[in-house]
């Protein structure tokens, strides 16, 4: 039980003290790094480069407050999946139906 306390004590600092290293120049990455625990932060991460590298907007429109976006994965050969944005709350949902069509840190990218 002690060695489990000294641990997260230690996770504690690290993630306290230290700043993660960063793949890419985005804000949201930097924003990520500020506020999410190293694990979570790693896992956010990596959905985030492979949103970056394999995810591209194919069309985008607005109508009502929404935005409507196309997004094309080509790491699953060009799937495109739907998302939803509703700019007035700033709910989204996703066509991919991971979360249940919820768009979550995760799956906001369409990289799944």
């Amino acid at each position: 039980m002690e060695s489990q306390r000294q641990k997260k004590d230690q996770l504690d600092h690290e993630s306290q003290s230290t700043y993660p290293p960063l793949k890419t120049s985005l804000a949201i990455e930097k924003h990520a790094g500020e506020i999410y625990t190293r694990n979570i932060f790693f896992d956010f991460q990596i959905e985030l480069y492979k949103a970056c590298v394999s995810c591209q907007v194919s069309s985008l429109s607005e109508k009502d407050g929404v935005k409507f976006y196309a997004i094309k994965d080509k790491s699953l050969t060009n799937n495109v999946f739907k998302v939803i944005h509703h700019t007035t709350t700033d709910f989204a949902e996703c066509s991919c139906e991971n979360s249940n069509g919820l768009a979550s840190y995760a799956n906001i990218f369409c990289s799944r």
